[in-house]
């Protein structure tokens, strides 16, 4: 079942098992997207799609090892609550495929959601930290190896 890109509204693929290859690549999901117990047997493709609302439900969905992800966000921060929940759903689906890049990248998702939901800017700095001093998507730790004159980790 090919899907191309294009603008989708609500979409509720919840139970949808796709047999064939599924390209959500660079479409734009306006509206709740839910694929809740669904199950993905070929190639599958949300690359650069965009999510309005929110972050799309895969609770119990079978997701292959090569969903590609590269450039997928969502658009604004409403439904912040949902966004938390889908990130550690797709952050526990990929450390079960072992793909630990992409596993990082929705826990870094996960944990600016979660900064976004705190009110209060002194609680959010301890996470706002952490996603700076870490590693994967830090932009702090290239600037502290060039110009502070520290030496780079050894890997």
């Amino acid at each position: 079942m090919p899907t191309s890109a294009g603008h989708l509204d609500t979409v509720s693929l919840s139970k949808a098992t796709f047999g064939g290859n599924v390209d959500f690549g660079g479409a734009m999901f306006s509206n709740q997207v839910d694929f809740e117990a669904a199950e993905f047997n070929s190639r599958t493709v949300f690359a650069d799609a965009k999510f309005e609302i929110s972050v799309p439900d895969f609770r119990d969905a079978k997701l292959r090892e090569a969903t590609e992800w590269h450039g997928a966000s969502p658009k604004n921060n409403e439904a912040i609550q949902q966004h938390i929940y889908a990130y550690e759903r797709l952050k526990a689906e990929m450390e079960r495929l072992k793909k630990h890049e992409e596993e990082q990248f929705f826990f870094a998702k996960e944990l600016r959601a979660r900064r976004a939901r705190e009110p209060r800017w002194l609680k959010r700095l301890p996470n706002y930290a952490y996603e700076i001093l870490s590693a994967g998507a830090s932009r702090g730790r290239p600037f502290g190896f060039s110009f502070c004159g520290l030496s780079a980790p050894p890997y």
